[in-house]
């Protein structure tokens, strides 16, 4: 609360709300063509999907291209495969809770709007001399950048085998690699910042095989038999890297772009996972008449993650 005589004193007014948030608008545009005969079909498709943050200076854009294609060789083969590529662009915000105003969020709805949130002369507030809130939310929007970008590639493939009625099998792939880096920077003009910058990479790629045998057949009009076994797999690999932090830099020209021109080095760090899944399964399902239903079920599945003699559970 403040009396009106500081309100009289003070020559600023800041909505602090007006300063930080803004109307966001999405837009999604995609086109998609398909077409085929009765042995083959196929489809490619071209999307853009870009959304504004609520808070300034916010924002994702996501491009992807897809084609997919069928093929029934005969009436024993068919087979199928998809493609899907996507990049997309995210400009990252500190609004997380935080402590004490240390986020933009809290920052904002801690602020006195009896603050500015630069002088006349062109500089930032340092908020020094403001008593809860420790961050100036809109020099935190406009000084800092933190941008994550990625791209990331879906393929799969399957080959589907029914030699004679009611038996198949069915094999499945699928890839999945993913690329990303996060740039965060931290320019001259942030109060009491001498600049700082650092970068984040990801890799991460994930192999699925799913390969299932299924049988499934009527006898006698009154016994029905469902059948299946199957074997799956999975490998998972990421190998993250991170600069660490760089500070002191004497420019912003270069922002994340030149690490090696920072006064204060950051401490790089990487870590490394890689495990697999490997899993056979089956089920028999027997009916009766409709009326008695008799089901046999069995998984075993192996991980590299668990210890050595109990990678195993059944």
């Amino acid at each position: 609360m403040f009396t009106q005589s500081q309100i009289d004193e003070n020559k600023y007014t800041t909505d602090w709300q007006y300063e930080v948030f803004r109307p966001a608008f999405t837009t999604d545009h995609s086109v998609h063509i398909a077409g085929g005969t009765s042995k083959v079909s196929s489809g490619v498709g071209l999307s853009y999907y870009k959304q504004d943050g609520i808070i300034q200076q916010s924002g994702y854009d996501k491009f992807s291209i897809n084609a997919d294609v069928k093929y029934n060789i005969s009436k024993v083969f068919s087979v199928n495969a998809g493609v899907i590529y996507t990049t997309a662009l995210q400009k990252q915000m500190d609004s997380q809770g935080g402590g004490r105003g240390s986020s933009v969020i809290n920052s904002m709805l801690l602020a006195s709007p009896l603050a500015t949130p630069h002088y006349d002369d062109g500089t930032w507030n340092d908020f020094q001399l403001q008593p809860l809130a420790c961050t100036n939310p809109v020099a935190y929007l406009n000084e800092v950048r933190r941008t994550w970008h990625t791209h990331r590639l879906l393929a799969n493939a399957g080959l589907t085998i029914r030699p004679f009625d009611g038996f198949s099998i069915q094999s499945t792939a699928a890839i999945r690699d993913n690329i990303s880096r996060t740039d965060y920077f931290k320019s001259l003009d942030y109060p009491s910042s001498l600049g700082a910058a650092s970068i984040n990479f990801g890799n991460v790629l994930d192999i699925t095989s799913n390969n299932i045998v299924s049988y499934d057949k009527f006898f006698a009009k009154k016994h029905h038999i469902n059948a299946m076994v199957g074997v799956t797999y999975e490998t998972y690999v990421s190998k993250p890297v991170a600069t660490g932090t760089a500070e002191n830099f004497l420019s912003d020209v270069a922002e994340s772009y030149d690490l090696d021109a920072a006064k204060v080095k950051g401490l790089p760090s990487s870590s490394f996972s890689d495990w697999r899944l490997l899993s056979f399964l089956g089920r028999v399902n027997y009916n009766y008449d409709d009326r008695y239903l008799v089901t046999v079920n069995f998984r075993a599945d192996g991980s590299s993650r668990y210890s050595k003699g109990n990678k195993w559970g059944f």
